[in-house]
């Protein structure tokens, strides 16, 4: 513009005293040129705006559903039942039928113990028990003699049993001097395994030798005190079987004395006596007879209930004794898991309640258990045992695996339900954003139980709404916004 108004200038040669006339007639010049300029500016098309972008949101459509708040444990699964299985008596293992991982049902025979030496002590009673048979027909017969029959007959009967009984006397007291004898024998048996044993326990206190080395030492011993014992049995039993012969022998002399010529009367009453005391020797016999007939049976040991052999502890050729497990058996059917709860929790649960238990190992949804006992006091660790049973019948878990129990604290059914962080807190209020029609709206809420993930709607929202789950922090209220995605 200046370069303009000097041209004018010098082309009308204005002189000093038109200096005024002329820059206005210049400014005039200028004014219409820039209006000119306007003007065509103006008859160009205009550009259009571009409108700003839609904040982009998802949103979920709500819908009246249960929420909890659930307080997990730890803990391992265990058998629902252990059993171990001892043997009744001591004897040395003759066959075992059984391995670790067998399946076993309740009756089978698990393992034998060599019966030889129990056979060996019946067959012994048998013949006693058949000379308590002889002794009761001849107390029998006496008792006939003196109530008739032929005087010699009896006579020659009583003799010829009064010296069978000294036959057998003589019998006894050698079985006696044969059972005093295997007394000694034990008791030094006993005296050399007692040293034994008591030198092998100093040496194992010193770690010279292993455990295995001081078991069989103490199996020895105590062996030898078992065979002490059967030796002073049988010393028993043998000094029993002498005095019932010689009392036996006592009343057929008796008997023979009456016969020839005391009171018959008399002679009933020592017949009748005679014959109830060799009876009650003979009843004697047989209930030995029962007991060693019964020690047979018990040298089959069975499984007492169905399960899976966990552990074996004996093997054939070596001794067994009611002291030592030889087998172990679990029933996995059924599984516990205990868990140590807090003092917060204790007093919502009983027994009886179901709840859930996730073997992740075994499967990702959760197990049924029902809590089947509450320990009433607090343990070292100021927590309560719980003991959960799960029904196993696949047998899927395992002993030791690892579970976690869900506890119900909290619940609410049929309730609004929303992502926790799906809820904006503020100092004075909590609020979430819906939408209606294709505007956000701030929504202030009263909120229930919060599970951590989720939360629950008590007031300010209905099932229907549309609660923005996320992008929800990038709105305003009132604010227009592009639902990209929405979920039920």
């Amino acid at each position: 513009m200046k370069m303009i108004a000097m041209r004018i200038k010098n082309r009308f040669h204005i002189k000093k005293g038109q200096v005024y006339i002329s820059f206005v007639l210049a400014a005039a010049i200028i004014l219409t040129m820039a209006l000119a300029g306007c003007a065509a500016i103006q008859a160009e098309p205009a550009q259009a705006t571009e409108p700003e972008p839609l904040t982009p949101v998802e949103v979920t459509l709500i819908s009246a559903r249960e929420i909890k708040r659930v307080m997990t444990y730890a803990g391992k699964a265990a058998p629902g039942q252990t059993i171990s299985v001892v043997g009744k008596i001591t004897g040395k293992v003759k066959e075992v039928y059984f391995d670790v991982g067998d399946a076993v049902n309740q009756g089978d025979v698990l393992f034998r113990l060599d019966e030889q030496d129990i056979l060996d002590q019946l067959k012994q009673l048998e013949a006693q028990l058949h000379q308590s048979n002889q002794a009761v027909i001849t107390a029998e017969n006496g008792l006939n003699s003196v109530t008739g029959g032929q005087f010699q007959s009896q006579v020659v009967q009583q003799e010829t049993a009064i010296a069978s009984y000294g036959k057998q006397i003589e019998t006894a007291q050698i079985a006696i001097q044969n059972a005093e004898l295997a007394i000694s024998n034990a008791q030094l048996a006993l005296n050399s395994a007692e040293t034994s044993y008591e030198s092998t326990l100093a040496l194992y206190d010193e770690d010279i030798i292993t455990k295995s080395e001081l078991d069989r030492a103490e199996l020895a011993y105590n062996q030898s005190k078992s065979a002490l014992e059967q030796a002073r049995n049988a010393l028993s039993q043998a000094t029993v079987n002498h005095e019932q012969l010689v009392q036996a022998r006592s009343k057929a002399q008796q008997s023979l004395s009456l016969t020839r010529g005391q009171i018959v009367e008399d002679s009933k009453r020592q017949a009748e006596l005679a014959i109830e005391q060799t009876k009650a020797a003979r009843g004697v016999v047989e209930v030995q007879i029962e007991n060693a007939k019964k020690t047979i049976e018990d040298t089959a040991v069975t499984c007492p209930m169905s399960g899976i052999i966990n552990t074996r502890g004996v093997k054939v050729d070596e001794y067994a004794s009611p002291q030592l497990p030889a087998f172990t058996i679990v029933n996995t059917e059924t599984v516990n898991v205990e868990v140590n709860v807090s003092e917060t929790l204790i007093n919502t649960l009983y027994e009886g309640l179901v709840v859930e238990v996730y073997i992740n190992s075994v499967r990702q949804d959760a197990f049924s258990g029902t809590i089947v006992t509450i320990s009433p006091t607090a343990d070292q660790t100021n927590t309560f045992p719980v003991k959960i049973e799960i029904e196993n019948r696949g047998l899927e878990i395992k002993p030791g695996m690892f579970a976690e129990v869900h506890f119900s604290k909290e619940h609410s059914e049929n309730t609004v339900v929303v992502p926790r962080n799906t809820v904006i807190s503020n100092v004075d209020t909590d609020y979430v954003y819906v939408v209606r029609g294709n505007a956000a709206y701030r929504a202030p809420v009263v909120l229930g139980i919060d599970n951590g993930e989720e939360i629950e709607i008590l007031s300010g929202v209905s099932p229907g709404d549309r609660v923005i789950t996320k992008g929800h922090t990038f709105v305003s209220d009132g604010e227009v916004v592009n639902v990209v995605a929405e979920t039920d």
